[in-house]
């Protein structure tokens, strides 16, 4: 049973991670454009939105102990 706890753990700890990064190349795309050519990119920026909604709806967000 403990083995199946930690396996869910590292699954959970997986998939927030996968999101997390999901989010940071959105956001690092969106603000290197931004930076270097000086323009809004709209495209860029739903991505970002995109990113982050899915980030919020995952439930493994690591909580503090």
């Amino acid at each position: 049973m403990e083995d199946a706890k930690r396996r869910a753990a590292a699954e959970d700890l997986r998939r927030f991670h996968e999101k997390m990064m999901e989010f940071v190349k959105a956001w690092n795309d969106f603000t290197n454009e931004y930076v270097q050519r000086g323009t809004f990119n709209a495209k860029k920026a739903k991505l970002v939105a995109v990113a982050w909604q899915k980030l919020e709806r995952e439930q493994s967000w690591p909580l503090p102990k």
